[in-house]
C-alpha cells in the first residue's frame, strides 16, 4: 500500500464531531492536523477537548474549523483525509468531487463506506486497502 508520510501531510478529519480523530491524529507527527464540521456546537466541544486534552501532541499545528465540507477549502500539499461515514448521498458526491481535484496526493481512509459507490466511479481513485471496517484510496498526484 502506497501512503504519504505522516511529517509531510495535513490530516483532515471531515466531520470531525467532538475531535477525537483530531486527538488521535494530533498524536503522530502530521505537518498539521484540520478538524472539519458544519456543528458549532461540535466544533466547541472539540476545542475544548483539545485544550484539556493532557497527552503529548506531535503535531505542530492543530485546529478546529467550522466549515460545510462540500466549500471547504483544502489546503495545499499532500493529504490524509479521514471520513467515519459524516454524511451521504448529494454531500458525500460534492466532497469526493473536490478531493479529486486536488493537485497533490492524497488518501482517503473511509470508515464505514457507506457511500464507498461516490468513490469508486471515479477513475482519480483507487483502493489500496481495504479492511472490514474501512477503505483507504489513493489519489495520486494530478
Amino acid at each position: 500500500m502506497t501512503t504519504i508520510p505522516a511529517k509531510r501531510a495535513t490530516f483532515i478529519d471531515l466531520g470531525a464531531g467532538m475531535g477525537r480523530v483530531v486527538l488521535l491524529a494530533a498524536s503522530r507527527s502530521f505537518k498539521q492536523v484540520i478538524g472539519v464540521d458544519f456543528s458549532p456546537a461540535m466544533c466547541r466541544i472539540a476545542r475544548e477537548n483539545i485544550a484539556r486534552y493532557k497527552g503529548r501532541l506531535r503535531s505542530p499545528d492543530v485546529k478546529i474549523v467550522r466549515r460545510d465540507a462540500r466549500t471547504y477549502a483544502l489546503p495545499k500539499g499532500d493529504l490524509i483525509v479521514y471520513l467515519f461515514n459524516p454524511f451521504r448521498g448529494p454531500v458525500l458526491t460534492s466532497v469526493v468531487r473536490r478531493l479529486a481535484r486536488h493537485d497533490c496526493e492524497l488518501n482517503v481512509i473511509y470508515h464505514t463506506p457507506l457511500g464507498r459507490r461516490s468513490f469508486e466511479c471515479r477513475e482519480e481513485f483507487e483502493i489500496v486497502g481495504e479492511r472490514a471496517y474501512a477503505v483507504i484510496y489513493r489519489k495520486a498526484r494530478s
